[in-house]
This record gives C-alpha cells, sequence and structure tokens, in this order.
C-alpha cells in the first residue's frame, strides 16, 4: 500500500502484544484515558467482520464513545492485515 508521510500533528504509539513491540503512526493523540473492566461495553453485532476484529469494546467518556482497539485484530501474529 501506499506509506504515509508523518506531519508535525501525527504522532506514534508504541504497544507491546505478546512478545512484538508495534509503532503505529496515528493522525493525533487527544487524551489518554484509565477506565475500569466494568466501564466496557460490548461491541454491537454488525455487518462489518473486520471491525469486530478490531474493536475490542465501547467505553463511554466525558467527550464522547471511545473504541477500545484490539491490537491482536490490528496486527495479527502471522503478518496478515485485518483490514
Amino acid at each position: 500500500g501506499a506509506s504515509t508521510e508523518a506531519g508535525e500533528m501525527n504522532a506514534i504509539v508504541i504497544a507491546t502484544l505478546e512478545e512484538r513491540t508495534i509503532g503505529s503512526l496515528v493522525d493525533a493523540v487527544s487524551d489518554i484515558i484509565t477506565v475500569g473492566v466494568n466501564e466496557i461495553l460490548a461491541v454491537p453485532a454488525t455487518s462489518a467482520e473486520v471491525a469486530l476484529k478490531c474493536i475490542s469494546g465501547l467505553v463511554n467518556s466525558d467527550t464522547g464513545m471511545v473504541a477500545l482497539l484490539s491490537l491482536d485484530g490490528l496486527f495479527p501474529q502471522h503478518g496478515t492485515v485485518a483490514a
């Protein structure tokens, strides 16, 4: 696919998934929040199977609904992209 050029407003989010360290270029990071397990809502059933693989839950925050990304769904172990 086409590569993305990093700009002044972009950020790199680093995460550890099992034994892998993953860096993702994102448009922006607006906030970092901490939520309890009991605050995570189930993802509604949808016909978009990819969305179900990439989103592990939803959380209500002060600024609106936040989707919790599933790193396993976004970055599968065997190098296949989930999109």
